[in-house]
C-alpha cells in the first residue's frame, strides 16, 4: 500500500493540476525510462485493464486512485521488489498519460541487470498499450527547461523555426485564444519535439524530445534526436540572458 507521504505528494500534484514531469510524484528520484501515452479519455477503463494485465503477468502489486476527482485525474502505481512504475494523468493534459519506470535501489549508476529488467518491462508495457485502438506511444528521451522573459518568446519561436528549416522538418505553432499559452511542435521521422510554458510559471518553458513508437523509430532517429537536442540547445543559448537546464 502507498505510504502517507506518497499519498500526500500525489494528492497535492493532482489538486494543483501539475503535469507529471517525473519529479512531482517522487521529488528525490528520476525515472530510468519515461513513456507517454496519448489516448482518448473515453478509453480510460481499457487502459486500466491493460495496466492490470501487465501487472498480473509481471507480479506487480497495482493501485489506482483518482483521489475523488471522478476520473479527471488519476495515478497508477505498480510495485515489485526494487522496481516501481508510476502513471499519471491530469486535466491539464486531457489525452496524455505519463509513465515512469523507477529503480528503487537508487543506485548511481543504475546496474546493468536493473537496466535490462526495466527495458524488458518498458517494451512489454508498450505492447499491452498498443492493443488499445488509436493509442499513440512515445518515449520522452530528453528535456530542456528554458527560462526567458515573456517578451523573448518570439526569439524562441524563431530558433525553433530555424532548426526545423535547416533539417527540413515541420514546425507547428498554436496559441490559446488570449495568446498567453502556446504549443510548439517540430515533427520528424520517428520523433517530435514539443515546446510549451511550464504550468504555474510565467517565464519557464519546457522543451521535450520524444521518440515515436507508432512511427517505428530507427537507430537513425535516435541519433537525430541527440543531434537536434545539442543543436537546439546551442541556438537557444544565443538568446540574451536565457537560462537553460537539461535533463537527460
Amino acid at each position: 500500500m502507498l505510504n502517507n507521504r506518497r499519498n500526500l505528494i500525489l494528492l497535492t500534484c493532482l489538486l494543483f493540476n501539475i503535469s507529471f514531469l517525473f519529479g512531482c510524484d517522487n521529488q528525490e528520484q528520476l525515472p530510468v525510462r519515461k513513456l507517454r501515452i496519448t489516448i482518448d479519455p473515453s478509453r480510460q477503463q481499457e487502459l486500466f485493464i491493460q495496466f492490470h494485465k501487465f501487472a498480473e503477468k509481471h507480479g506487480f502489486e497495482i493501485e489506482i486512485s483518482d483521489y475523488g476527482t471522478g476520473g479527471e485525474s488519476y495515478v497508477v502505481w505498480m510495485m515489485r521488489d526494487s522496481i516501481q512504475i508510476a502513471a499519471s494523468h491530469t486535466p491539464h493534459d486531457r489525452e496524455i498519460v505519463s509513465v515512469g519506470f523507477y529503480d528503487e535501489t537508487r543506485a548511481d549508476p543504475v546496474s546493468a541487470k536493473t537496466l535490462e529488467i526495466i527495458d524488458n518491462l518498458f517494451n512489454d508495457l508498450r505492447s499491452y498499450i498498443g492493443e488499445i485502438p488509436n493509442a499513440i506511444i512515445s518515449e520522452q528521451r530528453k528535456t530542456l527547461t528554458i527560462t526567458i522573459d515573456e517578451s523573448q518568446r518570439e526569439e524562441l519561436f524563431n530558433k525553433m523555426q530555424k532548426l526545423a528549416d535547416e533539417h527540413t522538418l515541420e514546425f507547428i505553432l498554436s496559441f490559446s485564444s488570449d495568446k498567453s499559452l502556446f504549443h510548439g511542435e517540430i515533427n520528424g521521422e520517428g520523433f517530435h519535439i514539443t515546446s510549451r510554458p511550464v504550468v504555474g510559471s510565467s517565464r519557464e518553458i519546457s522543451m521535450v524530445f520524444f521518440i515515436d513508437y507508432h512511427k517505428a523509430p530507427s537507430s537513425t532517429s535516435l541519433e537525430t534526436v541527440d543531434e537536434l537536442f545539442n543543436e537546439l540547445k546551442s541556438l537557444l543559448g544565443e538568446i540574451p540572458n536565457v537560462a537553460i537546464a537539461e535533463e537527460q
